[in-house]
């Protein structure tokens, strides 16, 4: 969803090029210049060395996929040289070898895409585009041809995913023992305590920390990707070891976080993950998942307002949608979409000003997987376009985070914050400037909203990197939680 889907994303692919150093990152500067700015410090340039990671790629998906695909090239070569009996000049007959390499890495790892793909609704982007639609850049070559369905295409395409496969996993095999074997468990224990000091109720006390302790972790590649609608032919390509996403799901009855990856490749910064680990978690118990699993259910209540009230965590939300805050926005009900879930089976008496009634269409589609039957039970509170549901994990992500690092990253300076937290959504908004920021992220607060108002606003993290207490008064304030939200 998030995380930290991901995060989520559109229409890229349009064009992959290159963001240039516009500024460079002064870890120098003040902290106070800092706080106001991180935004500016978080979007431009190379990712600072903050003390918790290694390079394992760029931070920019693009040019990372253009480091494989050179190295993909060049190991398709090798393969085709190493073909017994080929033609000095062509391995597949109507193709020439340096047309048939072409083709193949535009069909293994291509570049481009010709359709507008909304993102998964449960998801979040750590800095990729969705995948291309899977047509070749050789005008010459057409799918009538029959060059495809050769079998010699057909080993080296399948020869070329296995290379990608082995260069992408052979990279994150460590991270991501580390991330399962340690990480994962410290941000979970902290989001249990974080949990258990603000409900007051035992009961729901216990039943929202049992489902937060059941969640397990999954690494590994991202070819489905849950409400992700894939071109065809996209599981004959490599895109899906390299895409960076992560996600929350359910799978076979079991909670799930999944870091794709991919993700790690373009942002492996511990600062990063543990807010990507704990903003995916949180989706547990966001105010669209929350009711779908034993131990919370909203009433039958067809009003927004009353809903939200009934959220156990009903404060923050009220303050993240206030202007004090991030002004979450409630979601656009006029607009035909992005409503993917079957509707409501009463109309809602009063859903705002803006509501239009929900689309048109038949209750219960024939197959829905899991993050559809969420929305049709509750799609007041799930509808696409409401940021609350993204707010609020990233709201618990940033209770987290700080607090991990005071625990388990003491040794490190005030300049490794100030870089750590620079790094923790610097992925993500790459994407949101290479994309209509408006209607990328439209599930999401903005990226300045994200950082300064969420991030930002937390005052361990602001006493981690230096910055008054206290944001300052054009700032958005903190949300804070108290042990009464729930009594």
């Amino acid at each position: 969803m998030q995380h930290q889907r991901v995060g989520h994303l559109r229409s890229l692919f349009r064009s992959i090029f290159f963001i240039p150093f516009v500024l460079l990152f002064s870890l120098s500067a003040g902290a106070e210049d800092l706080c106001s700015s991180m935004v500016e410090y978080s979007c431009e340039g190379e990712a600072p060395d903050d003390g918790t990671f290694a390079s394992l790629g760029s931070s920019e998906f693009g040019e990372n996929i253009h480091v494989l695909r050179e190295q993909l090239q060049e190991e398709l070569q090798k393969k085709i040289e190493d073909l017994p009996r080929i033609s000095a000049t062509s391995a597949v007959p109507g193709v020439s070898n340096d047309e048939l390499v072409d083709l193949l890495v535009d069909e293994i790892l291509p570049l481009r895409s010709s359709t507008n793909q909304q993102p998964p609704r449960l998801g979040h982007m750590a800095g990729a585009p969705l995948p291309p639609a899977f047509s070749s850049s050789i005008p010459v070559i057409n799918s009538q041809s029959g060059i495809k369905e050769h079998k010699t295409f057909k080993s080296l395409q399948s020869a070329g995913v296995r290379y990608v496969r082995n260069q992408t996993r052979g990279k994150v095999s460590d991270l991501e023992r580390r991330l399962q074997s340690e990480i994962f468990p410290r941000v979970k224990e902290l989001l249990i305590g974080r949990i258990s000091a603000i409900v007051g109720d035992a009961e729901l006390r216990h039943s929202l920390t049992q489902r937060i302790n059941s969640i397990s972790l999954e690494g590994g590649d991202c070819y489905n990707v849950p409400g992700m609608p894939h071109p065809q032919g996209f599981e004959k390509t490599a895109y899906g070891e390299v895409l960076p996403m992560a996600y929350f799901n359910k799978v076979s009855g079991k909670l799930v976080a999944k870091v794709c990856q991919g993700a790690l490749l373009v942002n492996n910064s511990e600062f990063h993950l543990v807010h990507v680990l704990a903003h995916e978690m949180a989706h547990s118990i966001d105010p669209c998942i929350i009711g779908s699993e034993p131990g919370f259910k909203y009433s039958r209540a067809n009003n927004i307002f009353v809903l939200e009230r009934e959220y156990p965590f009903a404060g923050v939300l009220s303050c993240l949608r206030s202007e004090d805050s991030i002004a979450a926005r409630r979601g656009v009900f006029m607009l035909p979409t992005p409503m993917a879930f079957a509707p409501w089976p009463y109309p809602p008496s009063h859903m705002g000003p803006n509501f239009r009634g929900f689309p048109a269409g038949p209750q219960q589609p024939p197959q829905m997987e899991w993050y559809q039957q969420v929305g049709a039970q509750n799609p007041i509170l799930c509808h696409g376009s409401d940021q609350i549901k993204e707010a609020m994990a990233d709201w618990f992500a940033a209770e987290v985070l700080p607090e991990y690092m005071r625990r388990y990253r003491p040794e490190l300076t005030s300049e490794q914050y100030r870089a750590g937290y620079s790094n923790v959504m610097r992925s993500q908004c790459k994407v949101e400037k290479k994309q209509d920021g408006a209607a990328a992220m439209a599930q999401y607060p903005t990226i300045e909203m994200r950082i300064q108002g969420l991030l930002l606003a937390n005052p361990l993290a602001r006493e981690q990197i230096g910055c008054a207490t206290q944001p300052v008064a054009e700032e958005p304030v903190y949300c804070p939680a108290s042990d009464t939200e729930t009594l």
